[in-house]
């Protein structure tokens, strides 16, 4: 049992780049592809929607060519469009109406 609510929220653009990075490093990549750009493309994405992805980056590729030797920002920016953000929206509302009611539990106490 935990007795707080912690709400992590996604992660920052910086975040995202360090991500792909990780996500990226495992699957070889064509010089078109930048991180700072893919980072910057999936705002309010989690480390597990950048993590799918780049497997759906690598399907795509393998789906374009069974030869194919590298991903390239065309496949990873056809897995973006067809990848849908993980719902935080939930979370985000939890986590505001948890700390309006520990704010206002402390000012009484006050």
């Amino acid at each position: 049992r935990f007795d707080r609510l912690l709400y992590v929220g996604p992660p920052n653009e910086n975040d995202r780049e360090d991500i792909f990075r990780i996500h990226l490093s495992k699957s070889p990549c064509s010089s078109d592809v930048s991180l700072k750009e893919l980072a910057h493309l999936t705002e309010g994405c989690t480390g597990a929607d950048i993590s799918l992805i780049c497997r759906e980056a690598a399907v795509i590729a393998l789906e374009e060519s069974l030869d194919a030797e590298e991903l390239t920002m065309s496949h990873i920016k056809t897995a973006i469009r067809q990848a849908r953000p993980s719902e935080i929206q939930l979370y985000q509302e939890l986590s505001a109406k948890f700390e309006r009611l520990v704010h206002s539990s402390s000012v009484e106490k006050n």
